[in-house]
C-alpha cells in the first residue's frame, strides 16, 4: 500500500512540474508578443525611453536661461618608469622562507 502511495505522489508532482513548464512557456510567448506590440504602440515602457518624463520636461526658454559650461581640455596622462611596486621589507622573511623551502 505504502509503494502504491509513493508512486501515486510522484505522477502527481512529475505531472504538475509538466504542466508548470508548458504553461510558463505558452505564457512566455505571449509576453514577446504582447510586449513587443505594446512598446510599438508605445503603451509598454522600456527600458530605453527617448521621451522626456512628465517632471524632466523643460521649456525653451528654461534651456537658455543656464549658463553653458565650457569643457576644457583633459591633460594626457604621462606614463611612468617606475612600473614596479615598491619594495616591501615585511614581506622579506617570506620571500627568504620560499627560496629556503624551494632549494
Amino acid at each position: 500500500m505504502q509503494r502504491a502511495i509513493q508512486i501515486i505522489q510522484n505522477s502527481l508532482i512529475r505531472s504538475v512540474s509538466f504542466l508548470s513548464g508548458l504553461l510558463g512557456s505558452f505564457f512566455g510567448l505571449f509576453k514577446t508578443i504582447f510586449g513587443s506590440v505594446g512598446k510599438v504602440a508605445g503603451v509598454a515602457e522600456s527600458k530605453e525611453s527617448f521621451f522626456l518624463k512628465p517632471n524632466e520636461r523643460t521649456s525653451i526658454g528654461q534651456s537658455y536661461s543656464q549658463p553653458v559650461a565650457m569643457a576644457t581640455p583633459a591633460k594626457k596622462a604621462e606614463p611612468t618608469n617606475a612600473s614596479r611596486r615598491r619594495p616591501q621589507p615585511e614581506m622579506d622573511k617570506f620571500r627568504k622562507m620560499a627560496k629556503d623551502i624551494n632549494k
